[in-house]
């Protein structure tokens, strides 16, 4: 492409970003006007324009065009097409054109059937719309790279950060912004049924969209935790990171708004409830983008953003405050001067009681999560170094929600929407419960198999908020069986159900799914058995079985290793009974910039269908971690973990005396310990490791094994600290075992599936009025054309 072709292209993504801000701008004014025909036009030609100025920027990226600073700061030659596509979205101004990309595709697309409320509609969209074109105007991806105020183009780009070159970057960004872009029409249409004082109809039109949301937030946030599995090299799907958290809030508060539409449609009530619920999941996003683009997060994520610039951040901050204070602002005064119907409540169990539950507890979950990614910030406000929430302090809190809602989501399904006993729903469930007892029991002989079983520590303890411990074993069968109890329950009901009426299909696959997942989460990581030992090019070592050290690890000689290679992988040969495999974890050193060399990572990770062996090679090792500190006359030992085996080796030593040679403060002096070193075969040597002045410290042979270094000395009372360093650097080696992970792949997809399924029967079958449903007078919990929806869900 030419100069000038690819200056043009600039030119209109540039104006695309400022026609589609005037066109939403007008869209806002002439929606409250008689000109409300017109105003559709400008919202469509803003988001015509939004389009464009992507596929502008997509173009660019493809073509090579380095003379934009975003291009050449995220992309390089050498990337396949995929992922120079999918360099659009890896910095800080791609993220913020792609939400606006996929906000104003869904505000498109739901705003027809918006009816009456299209007016109010259109307005709060076209606002937020023309906002992130504002964002967008001042972190614009379009800036040239000047050299004395003239365009310039670099021979190559930067390219993508190391740790996004997986596929996951390709798919996992566009899934979960479109979650974030459909929050926007739940908001919306809250803010025009607020302002038009209709709290009923707005509910039919809104239930697709909801369930839409949910299941694409859902999946969106699956595929980071894929992605985090296969390339940050920690075992885990999940940690926590603020940034993961600022899109599990809104989850939360999308999953509570659609079991309260349930009960809204069904029974006529919770209006209000619905409203600040609608309105919730938009907010919490905006908050947490807020959080991530600010600055605050910049040392504890992950997930790395540069601060916004300072017009751009201000932008941002007012479209959280307005959306915020307006909302609630609106929610409040309609509340307080909106009679409310009173509602004679019957005595006994009824389904809208248990939604009551189980959507509070989903949103003090998600409240809960919002207080811990706020950490950073209250630190940072205090003057204090920002720290994040330990991932075990989630698991504390938040384990307090998960029993009691999975307990719900079983029991839901089986109670009538009028009042019932306990005798009444002990009798739906008993077979149920049967089975998930009977369920939990296998599950527990086979973990426990001497043959096929994962052999869990019998020592192992679980920690629990204020102090309390458990066992591992009994805690590990609850979670299960609260797995096997929601998952069973479900299906029992979906068979039950789905002959007469297939509506409540989606949320009972949903409900499995999720079931499904959370037991793979639950026993891949409760039953995870992990092994670190360094090895050598040539060497083995035990390496990690279920059921004992069955089988060795070994570094292959003769490989052609290439650190600076993005693609450099180490073969390490594992053999055992079973299949022999050759694991080819990655490592690599990238070299940015007027800073030190980057070690990069990635695992290798063998599946199978019972287990993942799951392998982390680390950066090049040259001495131990341990350390010890010394004065004249004193005594310590030093452990050194040795590579053809998992044992160390000790050795004993005394420091006799300080040593110094040549003047105190000049270039080359060296100042040195005399130390004995006791051998575990009784013999000793007498060593002297040095450090020296403007030069590398000396280390001395102790065997074939380990040098001593001397690592620091004190001139004031003559104290060192001694450490090993290897006669041959060594690669670290973290092996997991970790069983029944495809669980949570197969949960996964189940749980969308179902998502989807239900948000295309929603679409096409509205609910009838509950007021002429006499099936709502039935004992029966599962009326033909009343809801089949089960609590906890994404459909």
């Amino acid at each position: 492409m030419s100069d000038s072709a690819s200056l043009l292209i600039g030119d209109i993504g540039r104006l695309s970003v400022l026609v589609g801000g005037f066109a939403f701008v007008l869209s806002a004014i002439l929606s409250f006007t008689k000109f409300s025909k017109v105003a559709g036009w400008a919202f469509a030609l803003g988001c015509l324009s939004i389009f464009t100025a992507f596929g502008t920027l997509a173009t660019l990226f493809v073509t090579d065009q380095f003379v934009y600073s975003y291009v050449s700061s995220h992309s390089e030659k050498g990337n396949a097409v995929q992922y120079k596509v999918a360099s659009v979205w890896s910095g800080q101004q791609g993220s913020f054109l792609l939400w606006g990309v996929t906000s104003a595709l869904f505000a498109w697309l739901a705003r027809r059937g918006t009816g009456e409320y299209q007016r109010v509609y259109t307005a709060v969209c076209g606002v937020f719309l023309a906002a992130l074109c504002g964002i967008l105007v001042f972190e614009s991806p379009y800036n040239l790279n000047l050299v004395e105020n003239r365009p310039f183009a670099p021979i190559d780009g930067n390219g993508l950060a190391p740790t996004l070159h997986n596929y996951w970057v390709v798919i996992h960004p566009p899934t979960i912004f479109l979650g974030f872009g459909s929050l926007l029409v739940l908001f919306a249409y809250a803010v025009a049924s607020l302002a038009g004082r209709d709290y009923e109809d707005w509910v039919p039109r809104i239930r697709p969209w909801a369930i839409l949301s949910a299941t694409l937030t859902g999946l969106g946030l699956c595929m980071g935790g894929f992605w985090a599995y296969e390339m940050l090299g920690w075992g885990g799907f999940w940690m926590w990171d603020p940034v993961e958290n600022a899109s599990f809030v809104p989850w939360m508060f999308t999953l509570a708004l659609i079991h309260g539409i349930i009960v809204q449609t069904t029974r006529r009530k919770w209006q209000f409830t619905n409203l600040l619920l609608a309105g919730a999941p938009f907010i919490a996003f905006a908050y947490g983008t807020f959080l991530t683009r600010s600055g605050f997060m910049a040392d504890v994520s992950v997930h790395s953003f540069a601060t916004m610039q300072k017009d751009a951040l201000v932008l941002l901050r007012w479209v959280l405050f307005v959306s915020l204070g307006g909302f609630l602002g609106l929610w409040a005064w309609r509340l307080f001067r909106t009679p409310r119907p009173e509602f004679i409540e019957e005595k006994g169990l009824k389904r809208d009681g248990l939604y009551r539950y189980g959507m509070s507890l989903l949103s003090l979950m998600g409240l809960a999560t919002a207080i811990g990614m706020s950490v950073p910030l209250i630190e940072a406000l205090q003057g204090r170094e920002a720290k994040v929430v330990e991932e075990q302090l989630y698991h504390q809190v938040l384990s307090w929600f998960f029993v009691p809602t999975m307990i719900l989501i079983g029991l839901a399904p089986f109670v009538s929407w009028r009042a019932m006993s306990w005798k009444e729903l002990g009798n739906r469930v008993f077979y149920v419960i049967c089975l998930t007892l009977f369920a939990t029991g296998i599950s527990l002989i086979i973990i426990n198999h001497p043959t096929m079983g994962v052999q869990p520590d019998p020592a192992a303890m679980v920690t629990f908020p204020l102090g309390m411990k458990m066992p591992l074993t009994p805690w590990m069968a609850v979670l299960i069986g609260l797995c096997w109890w929601a998952g069973l329950a479900n299906l029992w009901r979906l068979f039950e159900s789905f002959k007469r009426s297939k509506m409540g299909a989606g949320a009972f696959l949903s409900h499995v799914g999720l079931a499904v997942a959370l037991a793979g989460l639950i026993v891949s990581r409760g039953y995870e058995r992990k092994q670190s030992y360094v090895l050598k090019p040539g060497s083995a070592a035990i390496g990690l079985e279920p059921n004992g050290p069955k089988h060795s690890i070994r570094m292959l000689q003769g490989q052609n290793l290439d650190f600076a290679k993005r693609e450099n992988t180490v073969p390490l040969a594992f053999s055992n009974d079973g299949p022999n495999f050759t694991a080819q974890p990655g490592l690599y050193y990238s070299f940015p910039p007027g800073a030190e060399p980057q070690p990069i990572v990635w695992p290798w990770i063998q599946r199978w269908l019972s287990h993942d062996i799951y392998v982390v090679l680390h950066p090049l090792q040259p001495e131990t971690p341990a350390s010890l500190n010394l004065k004249p006359g004193e005594t310590g030992e030093l452990k050194g973990p040795l590579w053809d085996t998992l044992s160390e080796v000790v050795y004993h030593i005394e420091y006799k005396k300080f040593v110094r040679e040549g003047q105190a403060g000049t270039a080359g002096a060296k100042f040195g310990a005399e130390v004995v070193v006791k051998l575990d075969d009784g013999t000793s040597k007498t060593l002297t490791p040095k450090m020296v002045v403007g030069g590398d410290p000396e280390a001395v042979d102790i065997d074939e094994n380990f040098s001593l270094v001397m690592r620091r000395m004190d001139a004031a009372d003559r104290s060192v600290e001694l450490g090993l360093r290897y006669v041959m650097p060594v690669f670290p080696v973290d092996t997991f075992y970790k069983p029944m992970t495809i669980l949570v792949w197969v949960g996964v997809s189940v749980m969308t599936f179902g998502g989807l399924l239900s948000a295309v029967y929603r679409r096409r079958k509205p609910h009838p009025d509950p007021v002429l449903e006499p099936a709502l007078q039935s004992d029966d919990p599962r009326p033909e054309k009343t809801e089949e929806d089960a609590l906890v869900t994404t459909a």
